[in-house]
């Protein structure tokens, strides 16, 4: 979906039964967590097969690390709104509806979500600013949203940019996509109290933000609750239509 610096970076795509070109179908994209440090797309797969499942189409997404790429987060985050650009301009081939775009994104991964909505700074120089990088629904999961106190963030953002301008908290504004976040209360990755911040500001600027705590939980959900979040993920993207026909 897009080559940059000389790396390649790939998407890789769900189909659901039934699909073909020109369909509207809603759309999830998945972003891998790993720290903005490591990871791969293929971390993805249980979640864009589930997607599918149900008739949507389902993507993951490559996007450049630390460690592999010598990238910062601002990479990161430049290659999120590049995915949401590249699926808009390929809607029609790719059979999905692009006002029904969700961003899923687990632990780094929901950073790079709630970016491709909130920030609106860090695209990727030449594309098509006029076609939107915001995506149209947010699915956050152990989501590092508050980071202005992430001393990990600091350190490998490098002085790239103010780490302010990369806090999605910083950038709440009214008018923002649908959110859903996910959150154990035991979380010692991710505190839960950013989270929890994050999540009141959206509401007060009077956006429609879903907070879920799992007690004695911490960044990694146990069996039981994990089947508790994609059930949640499901009725959320239900309540906004995704599941709608295809015709």
């Amino acid at each position: 979906y897009k080559t940059v610096d000389g790396v390649c970076l790939d998407a890789f795509i769900y189909l659901p039964e039934g699909w073909k070109h020109g369909d509207m179908r809603g759309a999830v994209v998945f972003f891998h967590g790993g720290g903005w440090e490591c990871g791969k797309a293929e971390w993805g797969h249980s979640h864009c097969r589930h997607f599918a499942q149900l008739g949507l189409v389902g993507v993951s997404f490559e996007y450049r690390l630390v460690t592999q790429h010598n990238a910062t987060p601002l990479e990161s985050v430049m290659d999120a709104k590049s995915a949401l650009r590249w699926m808009r301009l390929h809607a029609a081939e790719l059979g999905i509806d692009p006002q029904r775009i969700a961003a899923l994104g687990f632990s780094a991964g929901s950073h790079l979500a709630a970016s491709t909505a909130l920030l609106e700074r860090f695209d990727e120089p030449g594309e098509n600013p006029d076609i939107s990088s915001a995506a149209n629904a947010l699915i956050l999961w152990s989501a590092p949203v508050y980071i202005d106190a992430d001393g990990w963030f600091k350190q490998i953002l490098a002085g790239k940019a103010p780490i302010d301008e990369l806090n999605p908290t910083a950038h709440i504004r009214p008018a923002l996509p649908p959110t859903i976040l996910f959150q154990g209360i035991d979380d010692q990755v991710v505190p839960a109290w950013g989270t929890k911040i994050f999540a009141g500001k959206m509401k007060e600027a009077g956006n429609r933000c879903e907070l879920h705590l799992y007690e004695r939980q911490g960044h990694f959900f146990g069996e039981a609750d994990r089947q508790d979040v994609m059930k949640k993920m499901d009725q959320f993207l239900e309540s906004l239509g995704y599941f709608q026909s295809t015709k």
